[in-house]
């Protein structure tokens, strides 16, 4: 599993160990521990390994629900076949295959959504006041689980709210309940959760992060940087083409499924359907590209995929049909069936593969690695053996640097982290500047063209990818205390001047 893990299970521990929140006090999670307490309790429960445990609670539920929650959504609109296409689409995309194999907050905030979500079309279509009920108790379980998720389904109900209105005349107090709920859900959790203990609220921080991006005049990392091949700025920067080419089809089969649907429904008695989806399709697409193109991440735009997905999966399926129709109509095949199962392969499998073989879909080591974003979050057993090693020769007054994506395994197996390793723009030496004694972890992974580390330009910091120049070090100025092939342990043995 991806590093991140390893965060949440080490609070998952201190609860345990400690039988309280007193542990984690002083985190943003003692304001949302909902994932944290639901593990632990879980945990002493099946009597399991923690990861053992977030395998069965959460991966095994998350592909359960997730099928199941998009299969009853497409099909209160449209027939069972819609549903069961969008939901193997959707159960393929590749942030859902990140949050389901990586089980995090988001992973739980996502659950939480989708839910909400579903009872709000079902409140909706039969103004079952205890399906409102139900939406308002997933909101507040949202609320206690991942500030991001709830905020994204916060913008997602109102939204289809909204546009829903615009093309249908629903009851007008119905929505007003509804987005009342949704507001007051998130205005209270936006005054409650903290960063830390006496700190900013969550949206502050966020907001904060925004203006301090817009006013400094600099916007998105990479345009601040100067052009040098040897690193990359981290995010959509250090993507290429083949990690979007799975979503590009989802937009491309959508576009396409909406076009058909309006043309057959040309007296407009169900517009309201496709106008609402695509309009959510448009809102959620601004928080996750329009956005952060001009440099405002409000709500870390990253974790927003999994959401985008739902309504681009359910409009995608009219595509495959409309395709499947059209090229039946042009061939006047007398086998529609067989037509139809080799459209629908020709159409799926290349989805399949881009979105399988992704930096996401393929979390732990991409197939398509080519991107320097592309980065293996597995650990393999010659990093687990030097991780322990280093605890050997580390002293009482020595740090440990490393990689930023080597931290949380260090320390989940250590007990203590590394620091990042540091350096200024074209001055290898200057990683070991005042580091005497000080040990760097080199994996062989520091040599490609996908480790994190942080550069300093002109008195500015920037998390990049690009290979560590640890060999372009003054070889007088550092000594190896362990070798395993090619990965090692080194020691700063003296104080080198830039």
């Amino acid at each position: 599993m991806g590093v991140d893990i390893f965060r949440h299970v080490d609070h998952v521990t201190s609860i345990l160990e400690s039988g309280s929140l007193s542990s984690i006090i002083g985190s943003r999670y003692y304001y949302a521990p909902f994932y944290h307490i639901y593990t632990a309790v879980s945990n002493q429960i099946l009597g399991t390994e923690i990861h053992t445990t977030l395998f069965l609670i959460f991966t095994i539920s998350m592909v359960v629900v997730f099928s199941t929650s998009i299969y009853i959504m497409t099909n209160i609109f449209w027939r069972p076949t819609f549903a069961l296409i969008a939901s193997i689409l959707y159960l393929s995309a590749d942030s859902v295959i990140l949050w389901s194999i990586s089980p995090q907050t988001t992973s739980l905030g996502l659950f939480f959504s989708l839910l909400s979500i579903y009872s709000l079309i079902r409140y909706i279509k039969s103004s079952n006041k205890i399906y409102l009920l139900l939406m308002t108790s997933l909101l507040l379980f949202t609320a206690s689980t991942h500030q991001v998720s709830l905020f994204a389904t916060f913008i997602i109900i109102s939204s289809y709210v909204l546009f829903y209105n615009f093309y249908s005349e629903y009851p007008l107090n119905r929505s007003v309940y509804v987005m009342s709920i949704s507001l007051l859900v998130f205005f209270l959790d936006s005054i409650v959760t903290r960063t830390q203990p006496g700190g900013a609220t969550f949206f502050d921080q966020r907001v904060f992060v925004t203006f301090r991006s817009l006013t400094s005049g600099t916007g998105r990392t990479e345009h601040s940087l100067p052009s040098d091949p040897q690193f990359t700025a981290t995010g959509a920067a250090a993507l290429n083409e083949v990690h979007i080419m799975g979503l590009a089809i989802l937009f491309i089969l959508s576009i396409a499924g909406v076009l058909y649907y309006l043309s057959l429904d040309s007296h407009g008695k169900n517009n309201h359907l496709v106008v609402t989806l695509g309009g959510l399709v448009v809102v959620i697409s601004f928080f996750t590209f329009a956005a952060p193109a001009i440099g405002i991440d409000l709500f870390m735009a990253s974790r927003w995929f999994a959401f985008l997905h739902i309504p681009l999966v359910i409009l995608a399926t009219l595509g495959i049909f409309a395709v499947v129709s059209v090229a039946s109509n042009a061939l006047s095949s007398n086998n529609k069936k067989m037509l139809f199962i080799i459209s629908l392969l020709i159409i799926i499998c290349p989805y399949l593969i881009l979105m399988g073989g992704n930096h996401e879909g393929a979390y732990d080591d991409p197939v398509f690695d080519s991107a320097p974003g592309a980065e293996r979050w597995m650990t393999t057993e010659t990093e687990r053996e030097l991780y322990k090693h280093a605890s050997h020769y580390r002293g009482d007054d020595s740090d440990v640097l490393g990689d930023r994506r080597s931290d949380f395994p260090y320390q989940y197996y250590n007990g203590e982290g590394t620091e990042t390793i540091q350096m200024e723009y074209q001055n290898p030496n200057s990683i070991i500047e005042e580091r005497e004694g000080d040990l760097i972890l080199y994996r062989e992974y520091l040599d490609t063209n996908h480790p994190t580390y942080t550069l300093n330009v002109n008195g500015d910091r920037h998390n990049v990818h690009g290979p560590i120049p640890i060999n372009k070090i003054d070889n007088r100025n550092y000594g190896k205390l362990y070798n395993n092939n090619k990965e090692g342990i080194l020691i700063v043995i003296n104080d080198v001047e830039g």
